[in-house]
Formats: C-alpha cells, structure tokens, sequence
C-alpha cells in the first residue's frame, strides 16, 4: 500500500480499491491519511518512552557510581552536593516506575479490552479512567526525565565553576 500524496495522481485514489464498500475514494484516502498519522504517532511516543526510560536509568546509575566512588572528585561531589545527588536520584528512580505503571496500566487496558468483545460500540481505548492515567503517566514521566536532564546540567555548572 502506497502513502497517500495528495500532488501527485491528483483526483485518482492510491488505494486498492475496496470490495464491497460504499465509502467514496477521499473517506478511504482519509482513514489511509489518519492510519499513517496513528502509526507514526505510535513509533514516536514509543521512542520517546524509550529516551525517558534511558535517562532515568542514567540518572541513577550515575548517582550510584559518583556516590560509591572512592576518588577525591567523587567525594567532594558527594560532600558538597547531596542534596541535587538525592534529587536526581530520586528523578532518575521516579521516571523508571512512572515507566513501569505505564506498561501496567496498558496491560490493564488491554486485559479489559478483551473481555468487552461483545459491545462494539464502545471504544476500547479513548475513554476511561485508565487511558487517561495511562496518559497523565506519559506525560509526567517526560516532565521529570527533562528535570532530571536540565538539574544535572546545573550540577554539572555548579561542579566546573565552583
């Protein structure tokens, strides 16, 4: 199935012609068009979970290595910023449980899905307490991975110019 290009082949459908449907050429163009936005939209947000994942991971993996350190640097660090050590910590472990209870709440969405099979008019996925929690997990999970990045960055400055 080729993208729909809305210059080229102008007023043709590049579609394969549905059997038996009733919808007219631009109602199939459209879902095509809407299918693709959906898939895209699927591998981005996938990605962006996997950076967010990344980066709470880094974060306190690399608080556990300067806080187990035995090096002077190490110390001094430790000395003078335990409190932003603590906070990044505590960013970095956040992100990963905010990731957790996403993947938990999408199999709870899932599970109920397949037992509401029989009643076809309800959307399975677009309402609900779940999906809205699903999402409230997605986007604080962003929120806190950008803190923990720009507060390490200030750590970083407050270290080099100290």
């Amino acid at each position: 199935m080729k993208r729909f290009d809305g210059d080229s082949n102008r007023g043709r459908s590049r579609l394969p012609p549905a059997v038996g449907s009733t919808k007219s050429d631009k109602d199939r163009n459209i879902e095509f068009r809407n299918r693709i936005v959906l898939d895209d939209l699927r591998v981005a947000s996938t990605r962006v979970s996997e950076l967010a994942r990344y980066v709470g991971l880094g974060l306190a993996t690399l608080i556990y290595v300067i806080s187990s350190s035995d090096g002077a640097l190490a110390r001094a660090i430790v000395k003078d910023h335990r409190g932003w050590l603590i906070f990044l910590t505590v960013c970095g472990v956040f992100v990963i449980l905010l990731d957790w209870a996403q993947y938990l709440i999408s199999y709870w969405m899932a599970n109920n899905a397949s037992r509401r099979t029989s009643d076809v008019q309800k959307p399975l996925y677009v309402r609900g307490f779940l999906f809205r929690l699903r999402k409230v997990t997605f986007y604080v999970k962003q929120f806190v991975a950008v803190v923990g990045v720009v507060s390490f960055g200030i750590l970083l400055g407050l270290i080099i110019f100290r």
